[in-house]
């Protein structure tokens, strides 16, 4: 399946950071449109890095995972803007709904209360949605010509 019908924010900053990269690192001929397309990208981009949304979708997206976050700060601030996105994702799902007074005379919704208490008592705390995530981290990207969203299904 081709991951052409499937743009997303993961793609951003590969992309603008590879573009930056080439540019930087190229040399002769057309020296000052080099310089003019990357005061473009900045004043049209700025940093990339500094958008916990693009940093959480990168870091997510088994095809870049960590790959271009290319210096220890930037990784870093990846690796904590997606732990605190999985923490919040975790306390959303594991939060037992308040019981309205209606609901106290009917079994289900009491039991959907002990049930969702049961699971939040199981909840993941922060160090091991870390664990979790540098377990994800650590294992090598899939193809860039693979879908994310089947890897993930």
């Amino acid at each position: 399946m081709s991951t052409a019908r499937y743009p997303t924010l993961s793609m951003i900053i590969p992309v603008l950071d590879g573009l930056r990269h080439l540019l930087e690192r190229s040399t002769g001929g057309l020296d000052g449109l080099r310089g003019i397309l990357l005061r473009l990208l900045a004043e049209k981009f700025g940093d990339v890095f500094a958008n916990d949304d693009l940093c959480i979708s990168t870091a997510v997206d088994p095809r870049f995972k960590l790959a271009h976050f290319d210096n220890d700060e930037r990784r870093l601030r990846a690796m904590t803007a997606t732990v605190k996105a999985m923490e919040g994702v975790n306390e959303s799902s594991t939060t037992p709904p308040a019981a309205d007074a209606q609901s106290t005379s009917s079994s289900a919704p009491v039991t959907s209360n002990l049930i969702l208490c049961i699971a939040s008592s199981n909840a993941r705390t922060a160090n091991s949605l870390r664990h979790e995530f540098d377990l994800y981290a650590a294992k090598s990207p899939i193809s860039r010509d693979a879908c994310p969203l089947e890897w993930w299904k």
